[in-house]
């Protein structure tokens, strides 16, 4: 994949140098002098950067301290036009630059970014000089330079298709551009440490009859997210589209975390483990299930734009010691929706026409909190045979004529607030406090199928309710 330039970057910057006090004009009186310049940073350190990839623009700005106008004989890069990154000093981009001019008590830009090439250096540095005579300054720019491997559809085509077994390790990053679909009868297995990232249109789509394993370790997890490689992004929602199981498809996942996606998992009568897995920031749902089969432990959701757990025409589900958590703030992320921590039907719309199904529905030792004034909604159509058990849970229930946890399916139900360690976008940790009441309130009968919580430890007896 070539390295494709930022048409906009020059133009932004020819903007600010007319909108600020930054003089791009050279007709005033000088002295050639670095003495007194300082900079905002010494060393810039960029976000991991792929291969073949442009990182984020940074910004470093000089100050002339001195009560003269100055003029900067020369700004390069140490490596000049053999360097990765690239610079713009005073609207301008290149690598090398000749008598900049600086007013007294006045500042200048420099951005920064790198387009890196080969992975080769694992560590890229370069420096950025400017040098007066025999005076000299430096600004020091570092990198981390990731192997990846890059998947995207041939012109024209919206879809790669792997029509045989394959294998994703962490050897390199795995970049994915469009829909990656794994062929019918065909697996992809993805190894622990293993991070897969997507460009905003990008999603992985498992044919019928396909599988999906992730393999991921309690150490090193296996990461789905977004191309955007920092923490904020980390923390918005919509930044690529998810995972889709077809009909008849399987997936597994074991020690994985998903962050950032629209519908993290979308899934339609598949089969499927979901073994300490998190998912985090999904705009939609963390799992739309239509139909599906799936055997849950150790899963963790926090925030979804409309339903952590949308559950819809009936199926086959186990929720053993799982927080799904909805306390989703659309004020700071500008997506507004109902926020339900579970929603649960044994029917669907489809064209018009509505389906119905059985339903089993078993949820024991969990946790359904959110913002939404109940923690489940249960809509069910007569006609069909549905099973449900709710045990030893704790279920928000502010609304008691929308949800009767008195119903002989709910028992030994807590409907406090968990009090959990941290729910925010940013940096969640959904460990419960000291004095939280999911405190050693869960069933001790499944701790000898489950023995260890999401964090690879042994659990106490009687157990916590939720995932930690």
């Amino acid at each position: 994949m070539k390295n494709k330039s930022y048409i906009s970057f020059s133009l932004i910057l020819l903007v600010l140098c007319f909108s600020t006090q930054i003089s791009c004009r050279k007709d005033f009186n000088t002295v050639s002098n670095i003495t007194n310049i300082q900079f905002s940073n010494d060393t810039v350190v960029f976000d991991t950067v792929m291969s073949h990839s442009n990182s984020e623009t940074y910004l470093i700005r000089l100050y002339n301290n001195s009560e003269e106008d100055i003029n900067i004989p020369n700004i390069y890069l140490n490596k000049k036009n053999n360097s990765y990154y690239r610079i713009n000093v005073d609207g301008i981009p290149g690598f090398e630059f000749s008598d900049v001019y600086l007013r007294a008590k006045d500042s200048l830009n420099i951005f920064i970014n790198i387009a890196a090439e080969d992975a080769s250096d694992l560590i890229y540095e370069d420096e950025i000089i400017l040098k007066n005579n025999n005076n000299q300054k430096s600004i020091k720019l570092l990198s981390f330079i990731a192997k990846a491997k890059y998947y995207y559809p041939k012109k024209g085509e919206d879809s790669f298709t792997i029509d045989k077994d394959t294998e994703f390790n962490n050897s390199s990053y795995h970049i994915i551009y469009g829909d990656f679909k794994v062929a019918e009868n065909r697996k992809l297995n993805i190894l622990n440490g293993t991070k897969v990232l997507f460009y905003k249109n990008g999603k992985i789509t498992v044919s019928p009859n396909a599988q999906l394993n992730i393999i991921g370790t309690q150490q090193k997890p296996v990461i789905f997210k977004s191309l955007r490689n920092d923490v904020r992004h980390d923390s918005l929602p919509n930044q690529w589209i998810g995972i889709t199981g077809l009909k008849n498809s399987e997936i597994n996942l074991n020690h994985t975390e998903i962050k950032g996606a629209k519908t993290a998992l979308d899934l339609t009568e598949n089969k499927n483990k979901i073994f300490n897995t998190k998912i985090y920031n999904s705009g939609e749902s963390a799992i739309f299930t239509d139909n599906s089969n799936i055997l849950a432990n150790n899963l963790v959701v926090n925030n979804a734009g409309n339903t952590g757990i949308n559950i819809t025409n009936g199926g086959n589900y186990k929720f053993y010691f799982s927080s799904i958590i909805n306390n989703w703030q659309g004020n700071i992320v500008g997506i507004y929706g109902i926020n339900l921590p579970f929603s649960v039907t044994n029917y669907s719309l489809k064209d018009d026409l509505e389906e119905r199904s059985n339903l089993n529905l078993i949820i024991e030792n969990s946790i359904l909190y959110g913002r939404y004034p109940n923690g489940i909604s249960i809509d069910l159509k007569d006609g069909m045979t549905n099973h449900i058990i709710v045990n030893h849970s704790l279920i928000k229930n502010e609304s008691k004529k929308e949800l009767d946890l008195t119903l002989p399916y709910f028992n030994n139900i807590i409907t406090e607030n968990p009090l959990l360690q941290n729910t925010t976008f940013g940096n969640p940790n959904l460990n419960p406090k000291e004095n939280s009441p999911v405190i050693k309130k869960g069933n001790s009968l499944l701790n000898n199928s489950y023995p260890k919580n999401i964090n690879g430890k042994e659990r106490t007896t009687p157990p916590n309710i939720g995932a930690y």
